[in-house]
Formats: C-alpha cells, structure tokens, sequence
C-alpha cells in the first residue's frame, strides 16, 4: 500500500489515506503528516501541507468518521473501526470506487496530454508495467497472484 503514497496526492485522495493511518492508533494532525512523508516513496517524496490535512480533519469529525481526543489526537470513530462506514464500505472504499479514481486520473491525463503535450511526457515502460499488472487482475481469484 505504502509503495503508492503519490496516488493519494490528490485532494480527494487525502481522506482515505488518514482513515488508514488512524486504523493503527490515534494521531494528531502534525503526526499524520510525519507519516504520510515518511511512508511516502523515496522517489515522489511528499508532505501534505496543513492547508490540505487540517481541514480534512475538520470535515471528517464533522461527518462522524473521526473525532479528536482532548490530548488533540484524532481517532477513528466506533463505527468507522469496526469497518460499517456510513457510506456503506470500509474506511477505504470499495474497489469499484478506487477504479473510478483511477478512470478519473486517466482522464486527466489524456486531457494534460491533449492540452500541452510537452507537459505530460509518458514513460511508456512504466504504463506497460501498470497494464500488466492491472489485466492479471481478472485472470486470477481474489488473493491470488
């Protein structure tokens, strides 16, 4: 999970990531942050700024997934951490919604490389890479790679 941090860059992104590092234990703001810097991959290092992490937490409490803890800590909230999200899935979502995040990126990126080229230079080793990782996910069960 770790090895891919920068997925998790974007805004949207950041809510899930904090449900998963409070799944270990209580942290407070600036915690999450140290974490998600140091868990990040060694090659896309990245620190979310307060502006990105605090409010996040505020509308997280807000919508009862977490709440903080007099010593400022956050937590997760009883029905988040016994896995009954009130959406309906667990802390994560389900793996129909990480495939919609992902039809979204790939459109942005076909709409970054559409709109200036230059910017949106592709490795295509790299996308091959993905790919087949990707297609092995309908040849084998669940669990089995």
């Amino acid at each position: 999970m770790w090895h891919s941090v920068g997925f998790y860059r974007r805004r949207g992104m950041l809510r899930p990531l904090i449900l998963r590092l409070l799944e270990q234990g209580p942290l407070s703001g600036m915690e999450v942050m140290d974490q998600i810097e140091k868990r990040s991959h060694r090659h896309h290092p990245w620190r979310p700024s307060p502006g990105s992490i605090y409010p996040r937490l505020k509308e997280m409490c807000d919508e009862g997934l977490i709440r903080k803890r007099p010593d400022g800590r956050y937590e997760l909230t009883s029905t988040v951490r016994f896995g009954q999200h009130p959406m309906g899935h667990g802390p994560l979502g389900s793996v129909t919604e990480v495939l919609t995040e992902m039809e979204g990126l790939t459109d942005y990126v076909e709409d970054l490389r559409r709109a200036d080229p230059g910017r949106a230079t592709v490795d295509p080793a790299r996308v091959a890479q993905l790919v087949e990782r990707w297609s092995r996910w309908g040849r084998f069960p669940p669990g089995r790679t």
